[in-house]
């Protein structure tokens, strides 16, 4: 059983130093796990973002992915006893897999990290085990790897958020002035709510490519799934009904069959939302789209799930149904950050 985690996170990649700083606002958690931004030593820019969980041992286990496309892991221990400086060989091995090999280099006496360059291979590897052991000259040690999945891939997204901070910068924000931390954060609460557990976010280009709009956007091709939430400015704008044929000239541009569409008010209490539904059929498949809007201040926000008709997730609720609560939630969590 895995403790709290403490309420501050050691810095992983840089232990002992004071002048490195946590980039504000950029915390997230995910069940026994920790997490925040961090910025180079000494320099105001991003440099990883970490994730860390305490055992009952006392010891505390660190996962960081990088701005130089590598993993971190890090190790601290009352039972470390190292020399400043000090690097030694490490053996890592999750499960049943192959073993990792690297060198840990000590920051402090009782912590010790390494840097794994493989990024992708590390990465599914730490997600998809349920334990990790540590074999080394120093000492020997396991670790449970239960939440990892989530964890890490929160930590992904951090980093992806956070790649161009450098401290003197604005908020990250897309083309209509809007905060895209919120974005992410809305997407993430979409994906943890559709309980998926294989999935990825596209990157900035890839949303453009996709969507024609600088939102934030994730697939899951095992689940047959996408999705994503972007915020559009207004314009002129009186009813969530005027745009309904750009919107759905938009579907059609993305069907090569036949499209049927659909629309529907959702009920909401702080604020009125408009649902599109579209079914395109191509030969046997059968793609349907959600889009919702939202008017909310200046801006109109959009959230899209796409069933692309592969198997797609067991669902106990109906689809329309599972799309109005997101669709609300979104809204509801816009409208407070926006106060």
């Amino acid at each position: 059983m895995l403790m709290q985690i403490r309420a501050a996170i050691v810095l992983l990649l840089a232990a002992t130093s004071a002048s490195a700083e946590k980039i504000p606002s950029s915390d997230f958690f995910y069940q026994n796990w920790q997490g925040a931004a961090y910025t180079f030593e000494g320099a105001s820019n991003f440099s990883h973002c970490v994730i860390s969980a305490t055992y009952v041992t006392g010891d505390i286990l660190y996962f960081s992915v990088n701005v130089g496309g590598t993993v971190g892991v890090g190790v601290q221990s009352n039972n470390l006893q190292l020399t400043v400086g000090q690097s030694f060989p490490v053996t890592l091995i999750v499960d049943r897999n192959l073993p990792i090999y690297a060198t840990a280099t000590a920051s402090t006496p009782n912590f010790a990290s390494l840097s794994i360059p493989n990024f992708d291979a590390a990465l599914t590897a730490f997600k998809r085990g349920r334990e990790l052991r540590l074999d080394s000259a120093v000492g020997q040690a396991s670790y449970d790897l239960t939440g990892t999945f989530r964890a890490l891939d929160a930590a992904k997204e951090c980093a992806f958020r956070n790649m161009s901070y450098n401290g003197a910068s604005a908020p990250m924000v897309n083309n209509a002035g809007f905060d895209k931390t919120v974005l992410f954060q809305v997407a993430t609460q979409m994906i943890s709510d559709l309980q998926l557990i294989d999935f990825q976010y596209m990157t900035h280009q890839e949303g453009i490519d996709n969507f024609q709009t600088d939102g934030v956007f994730w697939t899951s091709a095992s689940n047959g799934l996408i999705g994503g939430v972007a915020a559009v400015p207004k314009g002129t704008m009186l009813t969530l009904a005027d745009t309904d044929g750009s919107d759905v000239a938009f579907l059609s541009k993305r069907c090569s069959g036949d499209l049927a569409t659909s629309f529907r008010a959702i009920p909401a209490t702080d604020v009125l939302l408009r649902e599109i539904r579209s079914m395109c059929v191509t030969g046997s498949t059968t793609t349907e789209s959600y889009m919702t809007k939202a008017l909310i201040g200046d801006n109109v926000i959009y959230t899209l799930i796409i069933f692309t008709g592969l198997s797609g997730p067991a669902q106990t609720v109906p689809r329309d149904e599972v799309n109005a609560n997101i669709a609300i939630k979104t809204a509801s969590f816009i409208l407070e950050s926006q106060r």
